[in-house]
């Protein structure tokens, strides 16, 4: 005898859940269960400290997985063309030293500072300005930089925002039958299933019948 499977409700379980009205990123269509992340990276632009000797220019400023906004300053610690730069985080923490004209790579900023005239001197200062993200929300992906790839809600109903920016309904927390959740790229409930946690959002295994 064969019977009919009737899907159980999205929400499971008695964690409560909190509900927010939020803006969804222009370009998207997603469904009910969508894990969404956050946008909280913006612009990013490299400047010189007026007065100083050595001139430089930024090319390839890019986030890395853990960007923090606010003002990175570089010093130059050690003269010459291809001089070398202390690199501090907008919480004054030093990062690794950076060497003129060799890419930067890190999990907070990925850039590089070329020499294009008068060598550097001890105390040339570059900043490079990280603002704010837009607010926006979009589908959760790990490979995400701006913000995106944490995870922090799940979209509580269907938004077409394909063609403009849509206002929709996330939940903040709660627990969700994982038949309903979806992730951006290859991301699965493994990839963000501690970060959701951490949320106190919990996706749960939902046995038929």
């Amino acid at each position: 005898m064969s019977e009919t499977y009737t899907p159980k409700a999205f929400i499971v379980g008695d964690f409560p859940v909190f509900r927010e009205n939020v803006t969804i990123l222009s370009g998207q269509s997603l469904l009910q269960g969508a894990v969404l992340g956050k946008i909280t990276i913006g612009t990013m632009t490299g400047s010189a400290k007026a007065g100083n000797t050595g001139i430089g220019a930024f090319s390839a400023i890019t986030a890395g997985s853990k960007t923090k906004v606010g003002v990175y300053a570089l010093v130059c610690i050690s003269a010459g063309a291809a001089g070398i730069f202390k690199v501090l985080d907008p919480d004054g923490f030093r990062l690794d030293d950076l060497t003129a004209g060799s890419a930067y790579a890190g999990e907070l900023l990925n850039f590089t500072l070329t020499n294009s005239g008068t060598a550097f001197v001890l105390g040339d200062t570059f900043s490079i300005i990280v603002a704010d993200g837009s607010g926006s929300y979009k589908l959760v992906n790990s490979a995400n930089v701006d913000g995106s790839q944490n995870p922090v809600a799940v979209l509580a109903e269907d938004v077409d925002a394909s063609s403009a920016d849509m206002i929709g309904t996330i939940y903040d927390t709660g627990e969700f039958s994982k038949r309903f959740v979806s992730f951006g790229g290859t991301d699965t409930v493994a990839t963000h299933l501690e970060a959701l946690k951490a949320r106190c959002i919990f996706v749960r295994e939902v046995s038929p019948g």
